[in-house]
């Protein structure tokens, strides 16, 4: 008895997709590098975040104390924002935004935060 061709069967789900099939798994090396390049984008966020932040506290005419009291956070967590040393949590960057009179996203501009908005 003669055996039948094979036909060509749809990919299963172990299959490597198209897209991947021949690469090369990445190094730890590369993945080392990768990891670093993260790191240093995010160290450069924060700094950016805490800038805009001190601007925008300063724009608003309140010291860090003032500001501390106003959005309930630690006097000590504020400026470590505000130099940059800790990531900050949305959360926490929302409520300073709302006491600041700003949008969360102002504090990630590059041009800086604009002034307060006037309070309703």
């Amino acid at each position: 008895m003669a055996s039948q061709p094979k036909s060509k069967r749809p990919s299963s789900a172990g299959d490597a997709p198209s897209a991947v099939r021949g690469r090369r798994a990445p190094s730890s090396a590369d993945l080392e590098r990768w990891l670093i390049a993260m790191e240093r984008e995010a160290q450069a966020m924060s700094r950016l975040v805490g800038r805009n932040l001190r601007a925008a506290r300063s724009r608003a005419g309140l010291s860090q104390n003032q500001l501390h009291e106003r959005a309930g956070i630690a006097q000590s967590h504020l400026s470590h924002l505000e130099r940059g040393l800790v990531y900050p949590k949305l959360g926490t960057l929302a409520v300073l935004a709302r006491v600041l009179g700003i949008a969360v996203v102002d504090l990630f501009s590059a041009d800086g935060p604009p002034p307060p908005r006037a309070s309703r």
